[in-house]
């Protein structure tokens, strides 16, 4: 539940990035981050109690092989797993808290731009987590495309989504509908939220669900009048909350959680599904609270 929690709120992750930036709200990342983590942290308490008490239920298969010998020789140290995923969240933070301390430099505003972030990221995985060069090391590039393809064509996909929606009349229609009164930042957030949910539970793609999401909400952004960062950031986490439920059986890591807990998928569909569920209901309640009380 933590991998999964900071998977759908927390940047560099693809779902939170390609749902700030399908927003046009690449430059808040900061904000996203900071705020991500601050709610992730009531969610991770609630889904930690109510693990404990799932826990109980379940019987684990035990494993029968043993291999933690030969797989702990090539487990890099904490540092070097660490340094590529905490390098670009440091820089993107930098970069958001700048301009509030009257530091603003050229140099860092660029280092601090996601995609330069990121880049320095994957930059500094290859120099220190280096493979052990191989007979088949040509199987690097395609083990990179399987898992890189789909997010990058589905991003571009969301994108085009979004161009096609922006071509119709459909913020005409909802500048009619807020401009009567009838709907709220509140009612926009759980709308969305619900849309992701739909979406996720549909395809189990929690990355696919937020790009929909967003592609759908771009749009609206004008008519809505958001101009703040803590506007864009809680749009992002209610559809991240949205996108993590449900965790089911069309969910690749569904199996995941399945195959490396021991857990059987009966007991996988019947804690961590429920946990999802929970989870994503968490993000909303406090996504709307401080919407509300901050906004």
């Amino acid at each position: 539940t933590g991998l999964y929690t900071t998977h759908t709120l927390i940047p560099p992750t693809p779902g939170p990035i390609a749902a700030a930036g399908n927003l046009n709200a690449s430059q808040h990342l900061g904000m996203v981050i900071l705020l991500g983590i601050i709610i992730s942290i009531p969610v991770l308490l609630t889904v930690q109690w109510l693990s404990g008490k799932l826990g109980k239920q379940v019987e684990l298969v035990s494993e029968e092989n043993d291999t933690s010998e030969n797989v702990n020789e090539s487990v890099p140290s904490v540092f070097k797993s660490l340094l590529p995923l905490v390098l670009p969240i440091l820089l993107i933070a930098a970069g958001t808290l700048a301009p509030f301390l009257g530091y603003e430099k050229p140099w860092l505003s660029f280092l601090s731009a996601p995609v330069t972030a990121i880049f320095l990221g994957a930059l500094v995985a290859m120099l220190v987590l280096k493979p052990k060069v191989t007979e088949d090391y040509t199987q690097w590039f395609t083990q990179a495309i399987k898992v890189a393809g789909p997010i990058l064509i589905i991003t571009a996909a969301g994108g085009a989504f979004g161009g096609v929606l922006k071509a119709t009349p459909l913020a005409q229609y909802v500048s009619q509908w807020i401009g009567n009164g009838t709907a709220s930042g509140l009612t926009i957030l759980l709308i969305v939220f619900m849309m992701a949910a739909v979406l996720k539970t549909a395809q189990g793609s929690s990355t696919s669900a937020m790009v929909i999401t967003s592609s759908l909400l771009a749009p609206l952004v004008p008519v809505l009048g958001w101009h703040t960062p803590l506007e864009f950031a809680l749009a992002v986490m209610a559809i991240g909350g949205g996108a993590m439920m449900v965790s089911h059986y069309n969910d690749s890591y569904f199996w995941v959680v399945s195959q490396f807990s021991g857990m059987s998928s009966r007991d996988t569909y019947r804690t961590f599904s429920l946990l999802t569920v929970v989870q994503g209901l968490t993000v909303l309640l406090c996504t709307l609270l401080i919407w509300f009380l901050f906004v």
